[in-house]
């Protein structure tokens, strides 16, 4: 998960997040509507304590499963993003408690999505002790952290640490999974020699006489690009912050966005570099396949923009959220189709004579796949 800082006040910030979870949920976009009762726990065998409930009071979109929400928008614009975080440790809750209201962290994200419209109310009700956080599971794989945004740009990472709520006002603007968001943060100085132009080498040259063609004096810049050079590239959490962090600095630095357009360009060329092809990263055990990019997600909190596209289908679909019924269940099952992201032009290039000597377009109705065996 990446922010953009758009200086727009109508659309301070870009949000643009990927899901690397495998596919082995049945994902959707749907609406949760407003007056929805939603889980806040359920029954566990360590718990004889009834399944307790929240009735939501925002509509919500959301992009996840039927038991984990991967990243969903309000419709008062609070956008949340649900991450990896193998080394939480949540609160010790009692389900049955008086004292306070146990949540599992499964259903955490739509709590707060349903629940809240700013980051500081997130804040205020995380802190104020009237709440317990857990997760029943006890799985490394299931535990999570949270990026969360609002309208306004404010920004918060939440994660749960030796039990403890730990909430940082994420003015870095980039999260990824595994470890703690600090330890990101100071890992970028890592690679404090990243620049956003080529260092000069003249005080380190030394001269080569004739050795070399052309050129009589190393070290020698040969191309475009060596400013980043080191700059990481693999898939790993840690990498894929560093890589995320320079790459939007330097671009918003040598070529800085004017118009929304223009972020959202850079907000999905971000989200290229950081694509996971499948097969990538090994399989986690038998049956889990190997991690990739599921799906992407672009959001303009403020404008209620929501764009997202899968890893077979690369076209953006868009909704609007200002424009949502927030009173109706519905739901989009994304596709997972590749010719749904191709869209066929070859009628511009193909002509025939009309009656009065002039060219006309012929559509044909070829299809991409027909096209590909043709070719």
């Amino acid at each position: 998960m990446f922010e953009l800082k758009t200086g727009i006040s109508e659309a301070p910030k870009v949000v643009g997040h990927t899901m690397e979870y495998m596919d082995i949920y049945p994902w959707e976009v749907f609406v949760v509507p407003r007056k929805s009762e939603l889980k806040l726990t359920e029954e566990t065998n360590s718990s004889n304590a009834a399944a307790k409930t929240v009735t939501s009071k925002y509509g919500f979109l959301a992009y996840g499963a039927w038991n984990f929400l991967g990243d969903g928008m309000n419709e008062k614009g609070l956008a949340l993003a649900t991450q990896t975080l193998y080394q939480s440790e949540y609160q010790k809750c009692d389900p049955s408690s008086s004292e306070y209201t146990t949540i599992f962290t499964a259903f955490l994200p739509n709590w707060i999505l349903s629940s809240f419209s700013t980051v500081d109310e997130v804040i205020g009700n995380i802190s104020s002790g009237k709440f317990c956080i857990s997760n029943p599971a006890h799985m490394k794989l299931t535990n999570t952290h949270w990026s969360i945004v609002d309208a306004a740009g404010k920004s918060l990472v939440l994660e749960f640490e030796r039990g403890e709520a730990k909430m940082y006002n994420n003015a870095v603007g980039v999260m990824t999974n595994d470890p703690w968001y600090p330890w990101h943060v100071q890992n970028i100085n890592t690679y404090a020699w990243i620049s956003n132009e080529v260092p000069s080498q003249k005080d380190l040259q030394v001269e080569t006489d004739d050795l070399l063609p052309n050129q009589d004096k190393v070290p020698w810049v040969m191309g475009k690009g060596f400013n980043t050079g080191g700059l990481p590239g693999d898939g790993s959490p840690p990498s894929r912050f560093v890589k995320m962090f320079f790459e939007r600095q330097i671009a918003m630095t040598n070529s800085p966005p004017k118009k929304l357009d223009d972020w959202l360009v850079l907000a999905q060329a971000i989200l290229n570099t950081i694509f996971i092809p499948s097969g990538m990263e090994e399989p986690d055990g038998r049956f889990i396949p190997s991690g990739h990019t599921a799906w992407a997600t672009l959001r303009v909190p403020a404008t209620g923009f929501f764009a997202f596209r899968t890893y077979e289908d690369m076209q953006w679909h868009v909704v609007n959220t200002h424009a949502i019924d927030w009173n109706q269940k519905k739901s989009f099952t994304p596709s997972k189709d590749i010719n749904n992201g191709f869209k066929d032009i070859t009628s511009h290039f193909k002509t025939k004579p009309s009656f009065l000597g002039m060219h006309t377009h012929v559509d044909d109705g070829t299809s991409m796949v027909q096209i590909r065996d043709e070719i």
